[in-house]
């Protein structure tokens, strides 16, 4: 059974987008702290989809594009720099729930953006419930 994963990704300013993931390969736990493999970048538009269909570590097939009205870019991009001392957590602190924070930061907290983890864990599963066209990379 294939779980999948998923990352990350907000324009900053007009034609600026940050983005990462959670990367976290081999372990099931790792403490608050220590390297839980978040990557963060920023690039245009089209650089950050070459660089998330390469990957760091895994390769990612398909994205999503959100119309949200609201936004708090800085406040998306400090919780995900604060996410790389999150650890890491097969369950509830995962690549999931790290998207969930960081996009639920960018809308200036609003938590019904995305699904919630809570009722959609599996990282496959909350992307496909996630509303908007899957776009293949």
């Amino acid at each position: 059974m294939h779980l999948g994963h998923i990352g990350w990704g907000f324009e900053t300013e007009p034609g600026v987008f940050c983005f990462g993931a959670k990367e976290t390969v081999g372990s099931v736990a790792i403490w608050p702290g220590q390297n839980n493999g978040v990557f963060i970048e920023t690039n245009d538009f089209e650089r950050m989809l070459e660089t998330m269909k390469r990957g760091k570590t895994f390769n990612y097939q398909q994205y999503k594009i959100l119309d949200i009205d609201h936004t708090c870019p800085e406040a998306a991009k400090d919780m995900a720099e604060d996410s790389k001392n999150w650890g890491y957590s097969l369950v509830g602190n995962n690549c999931v729930d790290d998207a969930f924070k960081i996009i639920k930061a960018f809308s200036c907290g609003d938590d019904l953006v995305l699904p919630w983890p809570s009722t959609h864990p599996v990282p496959n599963k909350f992307f496909h419930h996630i509303p908007g066209e899957e776009l293949v990379l």
